[in-house]
């Protein structure tokens, strides 16, 4: 059986904005794992440390 009264352009009006919401949600959500990911695997973010080796290796002063 099928809806007594379908009436399309009044169910695209009425479907607009929350098909918006929908879309803008997976578009934030797309955006925050893009983020996430450049975060994660950002190299020039972590700079080495220096190694010291026991020649490069100051005297302590006492």
């Amino acid at each position: 059986m099928s809806a007594p009264d379908t009436n399309l352009e009044t169910q695209e009006k009425q479907h607009k904005v929350p098909l918006i919401g929908i879309i803008s949600a997976v578009l934030v959500g797309l955006l925050m794992l893009f983020g996430v990911m450049n975060l994660a695997f950002d190299d020039e973010s972590t700079e080495p440390s220096p190694v010291v080796t026991e020649g490069d290796a100051s005297p302590i002063a006492e």
